[in-house]
């Protein structure tokens, strides 16, 4: 792991509630599993800006849930986009 890569990671792992970092498993583990979630997103091509935003989100170090978060927050957010535009012509019918 690279430095910068450990500092991304830290400030993470630093950032999330309390309640998420008393996982059921030893820091070290938690931090490597952290570690493992980053690189392999960022080796799939996602920037540092998205990792680190995908994994604030989910508040978590699981890779598949940050996996899921990466491929299904673009949709939700066109999603939450489509409807306010709806929402608004609808209220400029009425």
């Amino acid at each position: 792991m690279s430095h910068q890569h450990s500092i991304v990671v830290l400030s993470i792992l630093l950032s999330l509630p309390a309640e998420r970092k008393l996982l059921e498993e030893p820091e070290e583990k938690t931090v490597a599993r952290l570690g493992i979630t980053y690189g392999v997103l960022r080796r799939l091509g996602f920037s540092q800006d998205r990792v680190d935003q995908c994994l604030r989100a989910i508040q978590g170090v699981d890779l598949e849930e940050a996996y899921e978060w990466v491929h299904l927050f673009p949709l939700l957010k066109s999603v939450l986009i489509f409807a306010t535009a709806f929402r608004t012509l609808l209220g400029r019918r009425t």
